[in-house]
């Protein structure tokens, strides 16, 4: 979650500096940090509290690495 809040305060950076790579390798760490966590962590579990605020933490992720790619002008896959 930290790493999604610093979403904007890297756009700033790129924007200020004009340096697309800092945009991503943004992006490629949360997408290191996601799939770490995906891989230790149970996303549905039976907890229904749990499970929900599982899946809007995967949905933030989700549309963070979408309008990354798309301000990068690369297309995001609907599924992997």
């Amino acid at each position: 979650m930290r790493k999604i809040m610093l979403f904007p305060d890297t756009l700033q950076s790129v924007s200020r500096t004009l340096e697309p790579h800092l945009l991503v390798r943004y992006l490629l760490d949360l997408a290191e940090l996601y799939h770490s966590y995906y891989q230790k962590i149970r996303i549905v579990t039976e907890d229904r509290d749990r499970s929900n605020a599982r899946l809007l933490l995967s949905y933030g992720v989700k549309t963070v690495v979408k309008n990354g790619l798309n301000l990068l002008g690369v297309e995001a896959p609907e599924r992997m």
